[in-house]
């Protein structure tokens, strides 16, 4: 009798869950092409099942548990990925196969149950300032995924296409910090902030530079494993000694700093982060940030003996100052090279401005809580 609920009141959604497929379809076209449709939405029913008799054994009430009042669109995408895991290196006569077999059904049905309601009781338990629904974190989120929704026009120069490539790495990286912040994990919020950091300096100089050298930045990964291999050694130090550099391991890291408009070695420049890149791209600003950051990563005992909430408060607001350096950044590469169609533009313009006016508004009540923090030296130093 339960089933027969429960299919009816599918069958009532499933405009909804529809509309939940179009999204994957937005998103995951080459993943639906192994992943059948009927399949998940068939699924569901047991899903529901199984998640309503694990909350019960573990105390949640049933009007709780009402269907009608569950994420649907939720459980879609949890067996959606669970089951493309699953069968996503198998030929297409093992997928048929795998789709009727029982044992499997019921397995993943019992395997995705568990996995939403661990994942929904995690969120609710996890020690942590914040979560991933909180403002500070899911504006931020929301602005990322905005950003990598833009269809910029292509373009025959390679610039503009390692730029792109830049940029986009630079935003996913975005939002993996603001994930972990989000999870609470804010000490490898910081440290993956710090490669976030040395990225966004990066697409300052090259923004600035000509083709060519952009081709040099993208050339000089040849010399990236300089450690191991004898024969790149000698390369390293043929390209060095022409422009009387001495030390090479030096310029196997930052030797493409060389060929950069206003770098000169005889004027306070240097072939590494601090001296080279950072002076360069105008960031020097951020150094004391990083180097607090270099110490997290590098084990040093601070990280057990600073207040976990200043952590939070230190990832949180690096990550609104580089997401608010980048948008600059990048909002400059496609009016400079004219990217957008002017209605993608306008849309863009419209996305950007209400996001930034959310993400300032949650950046102030950030700023605000330091304020009142009586022990904070840790970042009151850095901000």
């Amino acid at each position: 009798m339960q089933s027969h609920n429960i299919n009816k009141q599918m069958a009532a959604i499933k405009p909804f869950l529809d509309n939940t497929w179009k999204k994957l379809k937005q998103t995951q076209q080459e993943k639906l092409k192994k992943v059948n449709k009927n399949f998940v939405l068939n699924l569901m029913p047991k899903v529901f099942e199984e998640y309503r008799c694990i909350a019960k054994q573990c105390g949640m009430n049933n009007q709780v548990l009402d269907v009608g009042k569950l994420d649907l669109g939720r459980f879609a995408e949890y067996i959606f990925h669970y089951h493309y895991f699953t069968v996503s290196h198998l030929n297409n006569k093992q997928r048929e196969a795998i789709k009727v077999d029982e044992n499997y059904i019921e397995k993943l049905a019992k395997n995705v149950g568990w996995s939403i309601y661990l994942d929904e009781e995690a969120q609710m338990s996890i020690l942590s300032m914040t979560s991933s629904k909180s403002p500070e974190v899911i504006n931020l989120m929301n602005f990322y995924n905005r950003l990598l929704g833009v269809k910029l026009k292509v373009k025959n120069d390679e610039k503009i296409c390692i730029l792109k490539g830049l940029f986009q790495v630079a935003i996913f990286t975005m939002k993996g910090v603001a994930n972990l912040v989000g999870d609470g994990n804010t000490i490898s919020a910081i440290a993956l902030w710090r490669n976030l950091f040395e990225l966004e300096c990066t697409i300052a100089i090259l923004a600035k530079q000509n083709e060519s050298v952009v081709k040099k930045y993208l050339e000089h990964q040849k010399f990236a494993n300089y450690e191991d291999d004898d024969s790149i050694k000698a390369q390293v130090k043929k390209e060095a000694n022409k422009h009387s550099v001495e030390n090479y391991r030096e310029f196997a890291n930052y030797g493409w700093l060389i060929y950069c408009d206003n770098f000169d070695l005889k004027q306070g420049f240097h072939l590494n982060f601090r001296r080279g890149v950072l002076k360069l791209a105008e960031c020097e600003d951020g150094y004391k940030a990083y180097s607090e950051a270099s110490k997290i990563i590098h084990g040093s005992s601070i990280i057990l003996t600073e207040a976990i909430e200043n952590y939070y408060y230190f990832s949180v607001m690096q990550l609104f100052e580089s997401t608010k350096y980048i948008a600059k950044l990048f909002d400059g590469f496609i009016k400079d090279n004219s990217l957008l169609e002017e209605s993608d533009f306008k849309d863009y313009d419209y996305w950007i401005r209400l996001l930034g006016d959310m993400i300032s508004d949650t950046y102030d009540i950030v700023k605000k809580k330091i304020n009142i923090q009586k022990n904070y030296n840790f970042c009151q130093k850095i901000t």
